[in-house]
C-alpha cells in the first residue's frame, strides 16, 4: 500500500484536508470563547438583561404592554359593534348615512338658507338708508360706540 503512489497521494491530501479542518475549527472555536465571554459584559444586550433591576423594568413594560393590548382589543370590539348597530339599525344614524335623498334635501336646505341669510342682508342694508328706518339705526350706532368706549 505504502509503494501504491495514488493511494499515498489521497493520504497526504486526506491529511492536508485533516489539518486545514483542524486549524479552522481551532480559530472558530477561539473566536466562539470570545463571543461567550463578551456576553457576560454589561455593555451588550444580554450583559444588561442579567441586571436584575433592568430585567423588572423590562417584565412590567411587558406586563403594560399587554394591558394595553386587551384595552385596544375591548375598544376595537366596541367600535366594530357600534359600527354594526348603525348599519343595521334604523335610527337616524343609519339614516342620515343611507338614505342619499335626505343628504339630497340637507344640501338642498343649506343652498336655501344661504341664499335668504344674503337677502335678509340685503334687506337690513336697505332698511338703514331708508328715511323711515335712518334714525333708529343711527342711534343703535350711538349706542354702540358708547359701548366700547366703557
Amino acid at each position: 500500500m505504502i509503494n501504491d503512489a495514488i493511494m499515498s497521494r489521497d493520504l497526504k491530501e486526506t491529511i492536508h484536508d485533516l489539518k486545514l479542518t483542524t486549524k479552522v475549527t481551532s480559530e472558530s472555536a477561539a473566536d466562539l470563547d470570545k463571543l461567550i465571554s463578551s456576553l457576560s459584559k454589561k455593555d451588550n444586550v444580554i450583559g444588561v438583561l442579567k441586571d436584575s433591576a433592568v430585567a423588572n423594568n423590562i417584565k412590567k413594560i411587558v406586563r403594560s404592554l399587554d394591558k394595553t393590548s386587551n384595552e385596544i382589543d375591548k375598544v376595537v370590539s366596541n367600535l366594530n359593534a357600534t359600527v354594526l348597530n348603525i348599519k343595521q339599525g334604523k335610527g337616524a344614524i343609519n339614516y342620515l348615512s343611507n338614505d342619499p335623498k335626505l343628504v339630497q334635501k340637507i344640501d338642498s336646505t343649506m343652498t336655501n338658507i344661504n341664499g335668504a341669510s344674503f337677502r335678509l342682508n340685503q334687506n337690513m342694508e336697505a332698511l338703514k338708508h331708508n328715511f323711515l328706518f335712518r334714525g333708529y339705526f343711527k342711534r343703535q350706532e350711538k349706542a354702540k360706540l358708547k359701548e366700547q368706549k366703557k
